[in-house]
């Protein structure tokens, strides 16, 4: 047995990815204080009814998933660490057309609860239809980034992209309280920002520009999954 662990240790990729775990912890870390911290202000400082309408809307974008081609994130992955670095790129962007049935979706949403005269929500779920075949997708930079088992760097961009959305969704309750499609826009419209950013630094640093041709088929399996 002394042996056999031995020799899982001493492959290259075990040790690599329990050398990353502390940069793993950081990501969860931040994500799980910065969102509890969020959720908290929401429900006990920011203006009535914003928190049970963010609850909302974020539940949608979560539950439409499915719509983004969610098991593309699996398979760009795996595509980048077999050395088809530009299948990212290729991925992100099929993802993102595939997820324009996702904003289809939200857009019959407001229009449901623009006739039933709720228009705070109808306007949130159009700010999510209008980011939502960018939202999942644009995370595609964490993807390449495990793939490539850059930890520390994965986790340095997504602690940042988690509370850059938060303080803008802050700072969009104080300046216009009681409206929650502006929340939405600065939470989707930051994640778009910076999220986008990311992929351009990490479209700069693909080294191997091959295809993955089990990218597309791989993700179609997950997404059944």
């Amino acid at each position: 047995m002394k042996a056999r662990i031995q020799g899982i240790w001493k492959h290259g990729d075990v040790r690599h990815l329990v050398g990353g775990g502390r940069y793993k912890l950081l990501k969860t870390g931040t994500e799980l204080l910065a969102g509890f911290g969020f959720t908290w202000y929401l429900a006990n400082l920011a203006s009535a009814g914003v928190f049970e309408e963010f609850v909302y809307l974020t539940s949608m974008l979560s539950m439409l998933s499915i719509c983004a081609y969610v098991g593309m994130d699996d398979s760009m992955t795996r595509s980048v660490a077999r050395g088809f670095e530009s299948s990212f790129r290729r991925g992100m962007v099929f993802a993102s057309k595939i997820a324009l049935s996702g904003s289809l979706i939200l857009v019959l949403f407001a229009a449901y609860y623009g006739y039933l005269g709720q228009g705070n929500r109808a306007a949130g779920l159009l700010v999510c239809a209008l980011f939502f075949p960018v939202f999942r997708p644009l995370q595609a930079f964490n993807l390449f980034l495990n793939g490539r088992q850059e930890f520390s760097r994965e986790a340095q961009y997504q602690s940042a992209l988690i509370v850059t959305r938060i303080g803008a969704g802050v700072l969009a309750t104080l300046l216009l309280p009681g409206v929650v499609w502006t929340v939405m826009l600065a939470y989707l419209g930051s994640h778009f920002i910076l999220a986008g950013y990311f992929c351009m630094r990490c479209q700069r640093d693909v080294v191997k520009g091959d295809d993955d041709p089990e990218l597309i088929g791989y993700g179609a399996f997950g997404t059944l999954v």
